[in-house]
């Protein structure tokens, strides 16, 4: 999943602002991360925060790109 979006990030790359490209990038470590940690430890032992510091970002950063653990596999 993470490395479809990380793929369509990279066709975009030239038709997007410095800023959103970093959003783009900073939603496709999320998902990587929260990949990672969904295969280690099961969704449900999984937390937002937990794939926050994989990522080093706050809790509020991967609310901010997904809303909620629910919304990373949207």
């Amino acid at each position: 999943m993470a490395r479809a979006f990380r793929s369509n990030a990279e066709c975009t790359a030239g038709n997007v602002s410095a800023s959103a490209q970093r959003g783009v990038e900073r939603r496709a470590r999320i998902l990587d991360a929260a990949l990672e940690l969904f295969a280690e430890q099961g969704f449900i032992l999984t937390s937002l925060p937990m794939i926050a510091e994989l990522v080093g970002i706050t809790h509020a950063g991967t609310l901010h790109h997904f809303g909620s653990k629910e919304g990373v596999l949207c």
